[in-house]
Parts: C-alpha cells; structure tokens; sequence
C-alpha cells in the first residue's frame, strides 16, 4: 500500500509519525508525498491551540476531498484531548489517541477487513508504562530524534497538555542507549533528545536518572 503521513506539532510527534512510517516499512508498505495517491493518510495531530485543532481539521477535510479513495487515521493529542468531537469528524475511518501509535498499521488491517470504523482512545492513568516505541531514524537524514520522556503533571490553567500527554514517564537508560547506537549504525551524526517535558525525565522509573544522563 501508498502510505502518506502529516505530522502537526512538536518533535514528539515527529518522532512518533517515524515510528509509524518505519512500522509501516516493515511490513512492505511505500511511503508518498501525494495524499491524493495515498491507500492511507496518517495524521498525526497537534491540540496545544485553539489554530493548531483548526489546521488539523482544515488537513483532514482537504486529503477527504483530495483521496475519497482512502483510509484516513485521525491520531494523536485532538482525538486524546477531544475524543467525542474527533468521533464526530465523518472524515476519517480510524481515531487513535497519543497511546498505542505503533498499533496503525494492524488498525488499517483491521479496518480493510471489517470496513467499521475504529476508536481506539485509551485514557490516560496515574503510573502507566512508557510506551517503549523505537526508531532507527529516517536515513535520508544526519539527525535522529530520540524521545526519552512524555506526559506533565504541572497542569497550568491555560494548558491541554497534561490531558492529551497523560501524566509523567520516562524511557530507561538502557533503552535510550540501545537506540541512540541503532541511529549512529544507520549514518546518523546528531542525535537530538526531545519528550513533552523534558526537565522532568526520570520520573516514573524506579531509581530516576537525571536529564544530565540520558544526555
């Protein structure tokens, strides 16, 4: 199958769209830049404003028009933030929250077969597990992104984040490593940490490490 991804927002969510693309991948599926060719648009949303939620929709309505033809995945922080009024989006076939991303490429499977449409919108709890997802990197690309750390629990008035991120956790130390090699093997030169808050990286594992050891 064509696969075409659209990514909103942050390096988070850069990294997470790899991740799909790279599943995606493993299983013999082509990558284009053409949402109109695509069997499957991916969209990988961003909710951080009022016009971050209005250009996702505005993305989503436009690769419907474009691809009638297609599988459309609405991911990602608007349908985590906002799942009844992502369900209310007639555009698109399968809904994914911010947990569970690496799981699209069975989603579609099982949206071809069935042809009913998937909500899989899994709500955040205190204490769950850093979804260990992993990358080699794109390598067409010198610099990898490596993301050790999702969630916040600070909850200011005015932000979403924590709603759509969930709550703090971090990746462990082997785990970093072990990627941070698989890039360098694959040619990349830079390697760039990134999380939803990163000052906080080691909460949620046993014996916390420090910001200044993943690095």
């Amino acid at each position: 199958m064509k696969i075409y991804y659209y990514t909103f927002g942050c390096k988070v969510n850069q990294y997470e769209t790899e991740h799909i693309r790279e599943r995606f991948a493993e299983n013999g599926h082509e990558t284009v830049r053409d949402h109109s060719a695509a069997d499957v648009c991916v969209i990988n949303t961003c909710t951080v404003t009022e016009q971050a939620d209005s250009k996702c929709m505005q993305m989503l309505r436009r690769i419907r028009k474009a691809a009638p033809q297609a599988v459309i995945v609405l991911a990602g922080c608007f349908p985590q933030a906002f799942q009844s009024r992502a369900e209310a989006l007639d555009e698109c076939d399968i809904i994914v929250g911010t947990e569970g991303k690496g799981s699209i490429p069975e989603l579609v499977d099982s949206f071809m077969k069935s042809g009913e449409r998937i909500v899989a919108v899994k709500p955040h709890a205190r204490g769950e597990a850093f979804d260990r997802m992993t990358n080699k990197g794109d390598s067409d690309k010198t610099r990898a992104y490596i993301k050790i750390q999702d969630g916040c629990d600070c909850y200011c008035t005015y932000c979403i984040i924590p709603f759509a991120r969930g709550h703090l956790r971090s990746k462990p130390i082997e785990d970093i490593l072990s990627e941070a090699r698989a890039a360098v093997s694959t040619g990349h030169k830079e390697l760039i940490l990134t999380g939803i808050n990163l000052c906080f990286y080691g909460r949620g594992l046993s014996e916390p490490p420090t910001p200044t050891d993943a690095v």
